[in-house]
């Protein structure tokens, strides 16, 4: 059904999706992109946004199943002041020819739809800005665990509909956890980009401790930001009083944005993967040519199955078969054909001092890797279907979009299911 909807210069709604909308008439002012009429834009189930008339306007709206439009005002909505906001910023950037702008707050706040507001901005300016996606947790331009960058060169509501240009592999989805690998990855992208060109980095929502509070004066640290915007009051002034030279700017959170719980965040991050992976192929790798990053299992001397029998003969006594092991110093790391009972009593009884971790081939599979090409840089994406072990190799079987050489892989956390959801829990996928 076709909803037809007229409004008189600023008047505001509030569009909730799934929904099309057509300008048919007029223009009107969306994420900070203007559309006017025989344009259209889509609103993603899981979105809500404010749309102001620039002048009198007419539009069509094709509203999905929980789909919404509400009449409110720019006393109820953040559109107007997040317009100043950008204006104030691009203001800056015409005077100085440089703008790096930090997006920061907690979850749920409206960081990325703030970004969009001031990247969609800057393009309406006849400025094309680089958007570089830091939310490991919830990232938009390629997939979890990674963070990506795109020079922006059209509208859009969501940055899910730009893809990406270039992408670095962290490996982890929770920032506590490798909050330097974050800072180094985006550095990395940062450093890559013309300093004249605007860049727009969006954060992770970790904000509400003491340490997240440093992680992200660290980030400041290193990305030397010219503006930093905060969707949150309470870590707006806390960066406000210890960022003294700094342009820290408050960015107001919508008041009647759509609310993604734990479990809608987990869906959002399986359709990115669904759809990454989509186009993807199998490629089979072998390790000998292969650098490994992040490893563990396949890190160190390699070991043969005698070599092992010495180190623990319970392995060798229980006739438990080996299909690949290390050793570095007193870590010893081993493949095994499959955990038993006696597996457990050998490990339990073990005569030697070393860290041991056992694992099986099927440990591996649906772990994320990331991919490296010739040059040592991240370029890709990988999920392990399998591994396999001979007398003189292993050989590893990826599923991945990216089509050119690969070099080198980087080891994760992230492990997912054949449906492309997470495996829950604290599990190791190093390689």
């Amino acid at each position: 059904m076709i909803n037809t909807i007229r409004l008189m210069k600023d008047d505001v709604i509030r569009i909730t999706g799934p929904a099309r909308v057509e300008v048919k008439e007029g223009k009107l002012l969306v994420a900070g992109a203007i559309y006017v009429p025989g344009e259209f834009f889509i609103v993603h189930r899981f979105r809500s946004y404010s749309v102001m008339a620039l002048e009198e306007a007419m539009i069509n709206a094709v509203l999905g199943k929980g789909a919404e439009v509400a009449r409110t005002s720019l006393e109820e909505e953040v559109i107007g002041k997040w317009l100043s906001l950008a204006k104030e910023i691009i203001s800056d950037y015409r005077k100085t020819r440089r703008a790096r702008i930090l997006v920061v707050g907690p979850i749920e706040s409206g960081k990325t739809s703030v970004a969009a507001f001031i990247a969609n901005y800057f393009l309406q300016g006849g400025v094309e800005p680089v958007l570089i996606e830091a939310d490991i947790g919830q990232e938009d331009l390629a997939v979890p665990g990674t963070i990506a960058s795109k020079k922006v060169r059209k509208k859009f509501l969501w940055q899910r509909e730009l893809g990406f240009e270039s992408l670095r592999f962290v490996g982890c989805i929770t920032p506590s956890k490798c909050g330097e690998k974050v800072i180094a990855s985006a550095i990395d992208l940062i450093n890559k980009e013309d300093p004249s060109e605007p860049l727009i980095i969006n954060t992770d929502g970790w904000v509400n401790t003491q340490a997240a509070l440093l992680h992200k004066l660290e980030l400041v640290r290193w990305i030397r930001p010219t503006h930093i915007i905060v969707t949150d009051i309470g870590t707006y002034e806390l960066l406000r009083n210890a960022l003294r030279t700094y342009k820290v700017l408050y960015a107001e959170p919508p008041k009647n944005k759509v609310i993604r719980d734990r479990e809608i965040r987990r869906q959002l991050r399986k359709e990115s993967y669904l759809k990454y992976f989509a186009k993807g192929s199998v490629r089979s790798l072998d390790l000998a040519t292969i650098n490994l990053m992040n490893s563990s299992v396949f890190a160190g001397k390699p070991l043969k199955p005698d070599e092992v029998g010495k180190l623990l003969p319970c392995f060798r006594s229980e006739g438990i078969r080996v299909l690949y092991a290390s050793i570095y110093k007193e870590y010893l790391n081993m493949v095994i054909v499959e955990r038993s009972q006696s597996l457990m009593e050998c490990l339990t009884n073990k005569e030697s001092t070393f860290r041991l971790k056992v694992f099986v081939p099927q440990d591996f599979v649906g772990c994320l890797v990331g991919l490296v090409n010739e040059d040592g840089v991240d370029v890709g994406v990988g999920r392990i279907l399998g591994i396999h072990f001979s007398a003189n190799s292993v050989n590893i079987s990826i599923l991945t979009p990216y089509e050119g050489a690969i070099r080198g892989l980087i080891a994760s956390q992230i492990k997912l299911k054949d449906d492309f959801q997470e495996v829950r829990g604290d599990m190791v996928c190093g390689l």
